[in-house]
């Protein structure tokens, strides 16, 4: 994985300013999760309410963040992003997102099914994939709701508590849907 470079207690994006700020920032993003300091996970949170500028989305990165116990930018992360945005902030971001990567989501959602169709014990990851596809939930694409649900009800059946505790965990957010 990438190696930052360390300067005493700053990291490399604190130290310039803009335009390539916000790219070394979204950069940033690709470190290890140890690598990430309060500062830097704090700025990536309003990079990830806003609208990609550039050619790097890093809700790409949190997609492949999101099952990681230990990772500052894991699911929850992505909950407190989306938590706090009213309806029609979230549909221009987070649910324009899912829509461009519609076809990827559902092949995910798919073998996630599959994946949780054994009984076995659901692990901590599985907990925060579940978190992530709870928010797959507003999308306005009826087949990606349609199937993050049927994913929702096998991760379900292999752990009723951990479900119970996302739906008790989604009764704040502001969509009908989830």
């Amino acid at each position: 994985g990438l190696v930052p470079r360390r300067f005493p207690g700053r990291q490399l994006w604190q130290m310039v300013q803009e335009p390539t700020r916000s790219g070394a920032l979204l950069h940033a993003a690709d470190l290890e999760g140890k690598y990430l300091d309060a500062a830097t996970v704090h700025e990536l949170a309003d990079i990830a309410s806003l609208r990609p500028a550039g050619s790097r989305e890093l809700l790409d990165r949190l997609w492949q963040t999101r099952g990681s116990p230990a990772h500052p930018l894991n699911a929850e992360f992505l909950s407190s992003v989306l938590g706090p945005m009213t309806v029609a902030q979230r549909d221009l971001r987070w649910t324009e997102w899912v829509r461009r990567n519609g076809d990827k989501l559902l092949i995910d959602l798919q073998r996630l099914e599959k994946r949780w169709h054994n009984l076995a014990p659901r692990s901590p990851a599985d907990q925060f994939r579940a978190q992530w596809i709870m928010w797959t939930l507003t999308s306005t694409v009826r087949k990606i709701r349609d199937q993050a649900t049927r994913t929702l009800y096998w991760f379900g059946l292999g752990d009723c508590d951990a479900l119970f505790h996302l739906a008790l965990s989604s009764l704040t957010i502001n969509d009908l849907y989830v």
